[in-house]
């Protein structure tokens, strides 16, 4: 029986072939892939304005996980209110590009993954969404929502996984 998802992203227009099999293929082969994405950054394999993420998410909600040039906001559906992650740098902390990633989803929260670096007007937008298709919408009608919005703002693809409410 399957216990646990793990993800890999890695996303740079000018990434080589073997680059990206390398990352790929040391993410399914080793049983730490968070560990294994941390210390490919360290290594210079894949640098922190790649965009990357390893995410292991055990069938409970509970989460591990490490990113780097991506957004991510958690949509608490019991709370209706959103947790926005970022790995972006920003005026005040310039060196952040890295962050790591912990927590549990409950049934029918969301895990939004997007590319880049949203403006706060943006993530209000993103967050009126989710809160206006409610908390049981089913998960093909809030992916078309999303790249409707993405491709409207032209933002690039999103990643979308909800926690199951059974």
């Amino acid at each position: 029986e399957t216990t646990r998802v793990r993800l890999a992203l890695l996303s740079a227009p000018e990434l080589a072939a073997r680059t990206q099999l390398a990352f790929f293929d040391r993410m399914q082969s080793r049983p730490h892939p968070v560990r294994e994405h941390r210390d490919m950054l360290r290594s210079g394999l894949i640098r922190t304005d790649h965009a990357s993420l390893s995410l292991e998410m055990k069938t409970n909600g509970e989460f591990v996980g490490l990113t780097s040039g991506l957004s991510l906001l958690i949509w608490r559906a019991g709370q209706k209110r959103a947790v926005l992650i970022s790995s972006q740098p920003t005026e005040d902390h310039p060196e952040q590009r890295v962050r790591g990633l912990r927590g549990q989803l409950h049934p029918g929260d969301m895990l939004l993954m997007l590319p880049g670096r949203l403006t706060g007007a943006e993530w209000r937008e993103i967050g009126e969404l989710l809160k206006s298709a409610g908390n049981r919408a089913p998960l093909d009608v809030l992916q078309e929502r999303l790249g409707t919005w993405l491709d409207y703002r032209n933002l690039g693809r999103a990643l979308l996984l909800r926690q199951n409410t059974d």
